[in-house]
């Protein structure tokens, strides 16, 4: 029972209270952690969609594949997949990871990078924004031209007129 030790107050007044009341500690930890006789534990896992972040979306992932036994590694890779985000899902499906933690860390990378060009937009908007007028000190609009202005280059010169071809040969 060295485990004991690292735990904090809360969790070791429950053990003490098992152990007043007789209950294994173990049986104890699976009604309270264990799956819930009225969650579908593959319903939820199959229906999981990214509403957050990457990592909130992983972690209820794996709480869900606790609960489900006898999914083949593949369906469990796809479902992970398809429950991402259509941007994450469009450009990790180019990737084509064979595992979860591939998936994963590669999904981690896009999500990454997408936020750091989120970032750079949301500051280059920022700084390129065009000022408010201010009410205190308004400015006349400028007058519109009237007459439109001059070229810029001078008119290219004409071409000289074609003459008619005269043919040498008498027919």
């Amino acid at each position: 029972m060295l485990f004991v030790f690292f735990i904090n107050g809360c969790i070791a007044r429950e053990i003490h209270f098992l152990k007043i009341v007789g209950l294994d500690f173990s049986r104890s930890l699976q009604l309270r952690f264990g799956p819930s006789s009225s969650e579908n534990h593959h319903v939820a896992l199959f229906k999981l969609r990214q509403s957050t972040t990457l990592t909130a979306y992983l972690e209820e992932f794996e709480r869900l594949c606790n609960f489900v036994t006898g999914l083949p590694t593949a369906a469990t890779l796809n479902c992970f997949i398809s429950g991402l985000r259509t941007d994450i899902h469009a450009e990790l499906s180019i990737h084509n990871p064979v595992t979860l933690n591939q998936a994963y860390g590669v999904a981690t990378l896009i999500e990454d990078k997408q936020l750091a060009n989120h970032q750079r937009y949301n500051s280059f908007s920022r700084s390129n924004s065009v000022p408010s007028p201010s009410l205190s000190n308004p400015t006349p609009p400028l007058p519109l031209p009237t007459q439109p202005p001059p070229p810029v280059l001078p008119r290219p010169p004409r071409p000289p007129p074609l003459l008619p071809r005269h043919s040498h040969y008498a027919s």
